[in-house]
Order: structure tokens, then C-alpha cells, then sequence
């Protein structure tokens, strides 16, 4: 406690220091509070780094859910950074939260220019229902992270994510051409997590950059035969790989094209760690 007459003593110090002391602070909400302990303090908080979530209950309404978003949303838009924005509804059951979906990732990515974000649901709809990834999101040069579930990911141009260093997608189908994309305009990934992906036969991971590859396979794939198989094969070629995690019981056969005899040890090591039959073999060129 400073003497009477010694003034504030928190006041007195830089307004670095202060920004410093503000961001230990547990939680967002806490850090606007001390707006009201000044007028000196009333827009500190704005230059605070703030990282907003919203997790849903499974069940919580939709409408409810997207009402309390869209409410923050407009409470922090006046913050001078959002670090990281992470949203998860209910769930996805069509386009009840279509436009709402594309706000919260048009607000997160071109008005805040968030570091990372992550997009998840509760209950996912995947395969019957996906939510279509806006064509606009397929180009950032700030995003960092990126986490995006039950998400339909189909650019018509290019990708250009220049700044990204890990990505995980999760109960989803992809073409190898998406998947190209998606490797070739992320020059500077490191991480990448395929969660039940479909629709990959062929995986190569050409980038020297990439060193961390995790694979989780349907444990058993029960929808449409016509375009689904009962096991799931798949062949990854990725040479500069390593760290290497395999999850799933369902793996009929996984062949391996590793060219370094080093790599190859460490990749296998953790290939163990999967719980179905996994096939490894050394192919060449």
C-alpha cells in the first residue's frame, strides 16, 4: 500500500510495464475491468493482446450460441489486437450458421488479423453436413495456427497461407489436388494433423520445413460404400518428416517412402505407437 500522498503507485509506472502487468491478468474480461480504476486506465486494455473463445455446450441452441458471439464480437472490436479466436458451436446441421460462420472468419481473420484460429464443432455433421470454407480465407499472410474441423475445403484458385506454421483439419474430405494446394501455399508449415481426413490415397510432404506429421484414421468407416471403403489405405511419401504419430485401428496397410536411414528409425519409433495393423515397407523413387 503506498503511503497517503505517495499517489498510485501502478499509475506512475511506464505504460509498457503496465501493458505487461495487464496481459498476466487470468482472462479478457478482467483486463477491460481496470478501465474503471482511472481515467488514465480507461483504454489500457484496448492495447492488451486479447485471445477470445467461445465453446458451446451440446445443448446450447444455435441461434442462442450465435447471438452471444455476434454480442462479443461487437463488445471487443475496439481492441487494437485479437491474438487468437477460437469458436466452437453445438453443432453443424446445414446453413442455419452459414452467415454467421462467415462473419466470425471474416472478423477473425481480415478485421482482427488473428495469429490463430479454430473452428470446431461439438457434434459434428461430417459426412452428411460441412460447412463450405469460404473462398476469401484460402489467402492470409498473418495467420499462424489454423484449426478447422467438419470443413469442406474446395479453392477454386490458389492457396496462399505464407505465414502459417501448423495446420490441423479434422472430419473432413479431401482431394490429393486439395491437398497440393494446401501444401504448396504453406511454404513455411512445420506442423500439419490430418483428424479422419478421407479422400487422400497418396500423401506426399515434399517441403524440407515440415517436420511433424500426426495421421488418425476412422476407426471404422460406416457410410455411403460407394464412396467410402470399410478400411482405409493410405501411402505417405514424406521424407524430411521427423516426428511421425499413426492413431487408428482401422489401418489395412500404410507404406512409408523414407529415403534417410536416420529419419527412418524416428518415424518408425513412433509408427508403433498406433493400435492397428500398420505395413511399413521402403519404396524406391
Amino acid at each position: 500500500m503506498a503511503a497517503a500522498g505517495e499517489g498510485d503507485r501502478l499509475s506512475d509506472l511506464s505504460e509498457p510495464i503496465q501493458l505487461h502487468i495487464l496481459s498476466m491478468l487470468p482472462n479478457c474480461k478482467q483486463v477491460v475491468q481496470t478501465s474503471v480504476l482511472s481515467s488514465q486506465w480507461r483504454s489500457h486494455w484496448k492495447s492488451v493482446p486479447a485471445s477470445l473463445n467461445f465453446d458451446s455446450t451440446d445443448d446450447e441452441d444455435l441461434p442462442g450460441f450465435a447471438c452471444t458471439v455476434n454480442r462479443e464480437i461487437h463488445y471487443w472490436r475496439s481492441c487494437y489486437k485479437i491474438k487468437s479466436f477460437s469458436v466452437c458451436p453445438p453443432t453443424y446441421d446445414g446453413s442455419i450458421l452459414d452467415s454467421d460462420l462467415y462473419f466470425w472468419l471474416y472478423f477473425a481473420t481480415y478485421i482482427a488479423k488473428v495469429e490463430d484460429f479454430t473452428l470446431r464443432f461439438c457434434d459434428t455433421g461430417f459426412p452428411e453436413a460441412v460447412y463450405d470454407f469460404p473462398e476469401f480465407a484460402y489467402t492470409n499472410t498473418v495467420l499462424r495456427n489454423l484449426v478447422l474441423q467438419n470443413c469442406e475445403l474446395k479453392p477454386f484458385g490458389n492457396v496462399k497461407w505464407s505465414n502459417l506454421v501448423s495446420l490441423s483439419i479434422g472430419d473432413a474430405e479431401i482431394k490429393e489436388d486439395v491437398m497440393e494446394k494446401i501444401l504448396s501455399g504453406s511454404p513455411n508449415l512445420e506442423c500439419l494433423e490430418l483428424d479422419k481426413v478421407l479422400g487422400i490415397r497418396h500423401l506426399k510432404i515434399s517441403s524440407v520445413k515440415l517436420r511433424k506429421l500426426i495421421v488418425t484414421i476412422y476407426e471404422r468407416l460406416k457410410y455411403d460404400n460407394e464412396h467410402y471403403d470399410e478400411f482405409y489405405s493410405i501411402e505417405i511419401d514424406a521424407p524430411y518428416i521427423r516426428h511421425l504419430e499413426l492413431w487408428g485401428s482401422c489401418c489395412n496397410e500404410m507404406h512409408f517412402q523414407l529415403r534417410n536411414e536416420q529419419r527412418t528409425r524416428r518415424c518408425l519409433g513412433y509408427a508403433t505407437r498406433s493400435s492397428g495393423k500398420v505395413g511399413m515397407g521402403k519404396h524406391s523413387s
